[in-house]
Order: structure tokens, then C-alpha cells, then sequence
């Protein structure tokens, strides 16, 4: 009973103050499109799980901008930095 109560109250804590512990912090991502938006690149990607398919469970990623340059189809990685929603794109990767 008590060992059940602690775990509604770890979970409950969790979810309040932690949100981002649930989330990865790096993601893999495939670029679905580009184009220049000023001095910068901007992307939509489209999340996916570890084995390279669509995670259905996860928004798709628009207005992601970047000085990198990749191509439409790139597979790259995606970090979102202390817990925050906001992606960054740190590099091509291959799966």
C-alpha cells in the first residue's frame, strides 16, 4: 500500500515538475522541407523513433531554423537543450 502511494506521488511529481524527463533529450529527425529564411535555413522535420520510422507519437518539428545546410530526406539529430521544447539541429546521422 505504502510502496503504491509512493509511486502515485513520484509520477504525479514527475509529470507537474519534471514534464521534460519524459521527453528525449536528442531525437533523430528526417528533413521534409526547407528554404532560406533570411541569413538562416528553415526546416520541418519529422521525428523518428531509433529505428528510423515515423514515432507517431511525437508532433512534427516546423519552423526549425539552422545555419547547417542538409537536403530534403536527410536523416539528422535533434537536441532540445535543458528540458526546453525549442529543437536544435546538431548534425547529420545514419541509420
Amino acid at each position: 500500500m505504502l510502496e503504491e502511494m509512493v509511486r502515485a506521488v513520484i509520477r504525479k511529481t514527475v509529470a507537474a515538475d519534471y514534464p521534460h524527463l519524459k521527453v528525449p533529450a536528442v531525437v533523430y529527425a528526417r528533413v521534409v522541407s526547407v528554404r532560406p529564411a533570411g541569413d538562416w535555413l528553415e526546416y520541418r522535420l519529422t521525428v523518428l523513433d531509433r529505428f528510423g520510422n515515423p514515432d507517431e507519437t511525437f508532433p512534427g518539428l516546423p519552423q526549425v531554423r539552422s545555419k547547417k545546410s542538409f537536403r530534403e530526406e536527410t536523416v539528422i539529430s535533434v537536441a532540445f537543450p535543458y528540458g526546453e521544447l525549442t529543437p536544435v539541429i546538431l548534425e547529420e546521422v545514419y541509420l
